[in-house]
């Protein structure tokens, strides 16, 4: 049960970090 706790934080922790990329992505695409 512990490793499928950890597995799913882990992915919470990717999810976030991909989601703040698009953010930045879109903040360059929108000051060119």
């Amino acid at each position: 049960m512990q490793q499928v706790v950890h597995d799913l934080e882990f992915h919470a922790s990717d999810k976030n970090i991909v989601d703040k990329e698009m953010a930045l992505l879109k903040n360059l695409i929108q000051a060119v």
